[in-house]
């Protein structure tokens, strides 16, 4: 079906000559080099508007009026493949042509600029590819490390107990986790059990000494925050699935220890940084960025054996404003939680 782009790039393609041929001899009229120049520019123009047979034509006939072994000749040719679908070949084909010419033999400059720039497209690409393979034996390795990756899949259920540690506090607490999206968190303050808590799509609070004495539904930031650690799959295992933006990022040293820093940015729009330990494959830390404008949230670890997977025993939180630490004295995995403990009503029907 031809649009208003196909008519525009036809005609383009078509006037160009006529209107050179016309005006040859004519102060002001379009020598061969502006002549091709703008052929090429239409013929750039119908590949990326996804003209391909017309973008071929184009080029074919750019290389047909090029000198045999000019470099623009080769190009032209590359960019022939490229219409035509041949995508190995003509990506072998400017790689080579990089390799072996110098940019001074191009006579008309914007092939070589564009040359120059679909090269640095492929490299790239392949750069990108390399990340993406060493990504894959890194996590492999921290998969492994943690008790291997089909175990930690096939965890459905999680209780966790301790003590959860303020400048001015002690609080016993209590975590439970349930596959994919339930989470709840239980401070035994003294006033009662502060509950926060998520199913996955709603987010909500209590608080016993609210004057409410109501349970209370998140919105806004503090919604996305809780649905964000809602997961029961951490990002590394779960981002091939949901999406998450995941990449290896550099070597770094962490306090005289090398370190792996993964980056990845979430469904949200926010980033967070994972470092493992080179030689262990364990985190050591995650940097978590809710708000390009504030500092990242800092959370430290330390793992133990927990029936033959590595599972947190401590792990440090440190804000801004304050630092909170979450000592775990106790796993039970595998113990089914009936779903309804995470919805709001189990306050009153199925919770404490």
């Amino acid at each position: 079906m031809w649009t208003w782009k196909n008519c525009l790039v036809f005609a383009l393609l078509f006037w160009i000559p006529f209107i050179t041929a016309s005006s040859h001899g004519q102060a002001g009229g379009l020598d061969k080099k502006i002549e091709a120049r703008l052929q090429f520019e239409v013929a750039l123009q119908a590949l990326a508007g996804g003209d391909r047979n017309m973008a071929a034509a184009a080029f074919r006939g750019l290389a047909a009026s090029a000198a045999d072994g000019a470099p623009e000749r080769q190009v032209y040719e590359a960019l022939v493949d490229r219409a035509e679908g041949r995508v190995a070949t003509s990506e072998a084909a400017v790689m080579g042509i990089l390799a072996e010419t110098s940019l001074d033999d191009f006579s008309h400059p914007w092939v070589c600029d564009e040359l120059v720039r679909w090269g640095a497209e492929i490299r790239l690409a392949e750069m990108k590819d390399r990340a993406a393979a060493d990504l894959e034996a890194v996590l492999a390795r921290h998969y492994e490390a943690r008790g291997g990756l089909e175990r930690l899949r096939s965890l459905d259920d999680l209780v966790a107990t301790g003590r959860m540690l303020t400048a001015d506090h002690e609080i016993p607490f209590r975590l439970c986790r349930k596959r994919p999206r339930f989470y709840r968190l239980d401070l035994a303050t003294a006033g009662g059990s502060r509950i926060t808590a998520c199913d996955g799509q709603a987010a909500w609070q209590f608080d016993p000494t609210n004057d409410s004495g109501k349970t209370e539904f998140l919105f806004g930031a503090q919604r996305e925050n809780l649905l964000s650690q809602s997961w029961f799959d951490d990002v590394l295992v779960r981002y091939l699935s949901t999406g998450e933006s995941v990449f290896l990022a550099a070597i770094e040293n962490l306090d005289g220890t090398d370190a792996y820093r993964i980056e990845v940015e979430n469904l949200d729009g926010s980033r967070l940084s994972i470092f493992l330990y080179t030689e262990n494959l364990m985190e050591a830390k995650r940097l978590i960025w809710t708000d390009p404008m504030d500092p990242p949230v800092e959370i430290t670890y330390e793992y133990g054996d927990v029936d033959g997977l590595q599972m947190p025993v401590r792990q440090t939180i440190t804000t801004p404003t304050e630092t909170v630490k979450f000592l775990f004295d106790d796993y039970k995995l595998q113990q089914p939680i009936d779903p309804r403990f995470f919805d709001v009503a189990s306050v009153k029907t199925v919770g404490e």
